[in-house]
């Protein structure tokens, strides 16, 4: 049971919706690639993540959506590609809420099966929930504890992986201080519960 969280954040959107297309492309890739191993039964869910347009709001859980397809919270591979193209980028980037909703998804996987968590996203985090906005290196680093709080309080995952697009993941770091840094500080989260993890950027 796999679970796509992507940013919709409106840096995605930014010279003609190129970090998003690349987003897109990439899970589209991967589910098409799952669908050729029939040995695979999986079945996917959709998650957005955004924020507040405005500096002066804090940030919510309902920063975070599913896509449902009618009153179906998980569906095939066909539906998941058709609602990841659907994605269009508003607001800030809450890391929190969009963790928190795939945990409460892959809290109703279904018996047995894999648990598999996708976090995709271009940038650090300029909200978490109860917080305000906030882009200064020490706003980022608590929004980003309270998404590996996340982690450590939620479903435990099968498998956690991060894909970080575009320019702010050019930086290196291992842990914090950084874009890299803070995908980085997820999968760690993830590792120490056992999950089998990785980052891309």
């Amino acid at each position: 049971d796999i679970v796509l969280i992507f940013d919709k954040s409106n840096s995605m959107g930014e010279n003609n919706n190129r970090l998003l297309s690349a987003c897109k492309t990439a899970a589209t890739t991967l589910i098409n690639t799952i669908a050729e191993n029939t040995g695979i039964d999986a079945r996917y869910s959709v998650v957005t993540f955004s924020g507040s347009n405005s500096v002066d709001a804090f940030g919510k859980e309902t920063d975070a959506q599913i896509l449902y397809s009618g009153n179906a919270s998980w569906y095939n591979g066909s539906t998941a590609i058709t609602k990841i193209n659907g994605i269009s980028t508003i607001g800030g980037t809450n890391y929190q809420a969009g963790i928190r909703k795939g945990n409460a998804q892959l809290g109703d996987a279904r018996p047995g099966a894999q648990k598999v968590m996708i976090f995709l996203t271009d940038g650090e985090p300029t909200f978490s929930i109860g917080n305000a906005y906030g882009d200064s290196s020490t706003a980022i680093a608590r929004h980003n504890e309270a998404a590996v709080g996340e982690i450590k309080n939620g479903t435990n995952v099968t498998m956690f992986y991060c894909i970080g697009a575009g320019d702010a993941f050019a930086e290196t770091g291992s842990s914090g201080s950084t874009a890299r840094g803070y995908l980085q500080d997820l999968c760690n989260a993830a590792a120490a519960k056992g999950a089998q993890t990785g980052w891309y950027a």
